[in-house]
């Protein structure tokens, strides 16, 4: 029987932090940005910071994935206009 809760990692466990300040504002933008990917806003800010780096993450984050272990597709993100 195994017990509850999330299922054990596979690969390379995430142990760093990273921390950002953010307003209000921003905060807003990136959570309704992840929102739209359907994925979680920490999820989302470290995929988007890994693509824009070149180093795009291979395998998706446990929480990126349905009930059957496939990775979810997003539907294709719509232009967002900057901040003033």
């Amino acid at each position: 029987m195994s017990p509850a809760g999330r299922p054990p990692s596979q690969g390379e466990t995430k142990q760093n932090v990273l921390l950002i300040r953010l307003t209000a504002s921003q905060r807003s933008i990136l959570d309704t940005a992840a929102e739209q990917d359907g994925k979680k806003t920490s999820t989302w800010a470290r995929d988007e910071l890994l693509r824009l780096a070149g180093e795009g993450e291979a395998e998706p984050a446990q929480d990126d994935r349905n009930d059957a272990g496939r990775e979810e597709k997003p539907a294709p993100r719509k232009k967002r206009k900057k901040p003033e």
